[in-house]
């Protein structure tokens, strides 16, 4: 490169370019300040390359430099983004979770009726394979109960046939939960605390396994659907010999408690349970007699020889 003054117009013509291309190329030098062009666009003259070379590679580290640290940044983000997703992923598969092995269907029964703190709603179809498995969360269900949760099942009427099932049920009455009956069911359901449920994989094939839930939205949809099957069925009851009494032992014992003058708190500490299930154990008693007392249910009861 010449040092000396020079003329846009001859240097285009001695390169064999057009003018216009050869200012916009003078422009951009004289950008890098390696050349100074005239006002009037045609005079240049270029600079000693050892005094502005150093000055612009210093400007280019100083560039490299910042797009370094935007690089790292960069990745920084990728690396926490790729990390979020991950865990997203996890919590989204976490959302429901398949179990295949029957004991892992019980084991995951008990564990959901022992977390349960203030619901437990169940629908229960006419299976061998869910009679089987009605015991398994028996223990952790009348903890619940008796530690105040409300349980509200829906059973198949076709199980009410069987002794075993209809002891079963009685079982959970006594503890103060509410049964009731539909004509037909063909899903087994449990929800607790409307937070965790646990449905058949698929009710066509029962060796599909079960499907633990926790996604939001699929357990309101279970609820909605309990609920309206709930709303449609038959409050359970037994056929019993005349002039036996349909209570339970612990819900006679209640009413005898009650009636003698005993308050909530020390009928639930003689029944061994919340003074929340005591009163609800008592509306339900009331409302199954049609009382609208404690003493008035306790005359009612005694005028059937049930207490």
């Amino acid at each position: 490169m010449d040092s000396s003054p020079g003329r846009v117009t001859d240097i285009a013509q001695e390169l064999g370019r057009s003018r216009e291309d050869v200012s916009l190329a003078l422009k951009r030098l004289a950008e890098l300040h390696l050349v100074s062009v005239a006002d009037d666009g045609e005079s240049c003259e270029a600079h000693d390359p050892g005094v502005v070379l150093p000055v612009l590679l210093s400007r280019c580290e100083a560039q490299h430099a910042r797009r370094q640290r935007e690089l790292n940044t960069a990745r920084s983000a990728v690396a926490a983004l790729t990390t979020e997703y991950g865990h997203t992923r996890a919590q989204g598969h976490n959302w429901i979770r398949r179990l295949h092995d029957p004991a892992d269907i019980r084991w995951s029964l008990r564990e959901l009726a022992e977390s349960a703190e203030s619901e437990c709603l169940a629908m229960v179809p006419n299976w061998a394979e869910v009679k089987s498995a009605l015991d398994a969360g028996a223990a952790a269900e009348r903890l619940a109960l008796e530690s105040g949760a409300v349980l509200r099942n829906v059973y198949d009427a076709g199980l009410c046939e069987d002794p075993a099932v209809v002891r079963h049920i009685r079982r959970r009455v006594d503890l103060g939960g509410e049964i009731r009956t539909v004509p037909a069911l063909t899903m087994p359901l449990v929800i607790v605390d409307r937070r965790v449920a646990l449905v058949a994989a698929d009710p066509q094939n029962l060796g599909a396994g079960a499907l633990e839930v926790r996604a939001p939205g699929l357990i309101s949809a279970l609820v909605l659907l309990f609920e309206r099957c709930w709303a449609t069925a038959t409050p359970f009851t037994e056929n019993p010999r005349e002039g036996a009494s349909p209570l339970g032992e612990r819900e006679r014992e209640l009413v005898r408690l009650l009636s003698s003058g005993s308050t909530d708190e020390a009928a639930a500490r003689k029944l061994g349970v919340s003074k929340r299930t005591i009163r609800r154990m008592n509306s339900q008693l009331m409302e199954r007699l049609g009382a609208r007392s404690r003493f008035e249910a306790a005359v009612l009861m005694a005028q059937q020889g049930w207490i």
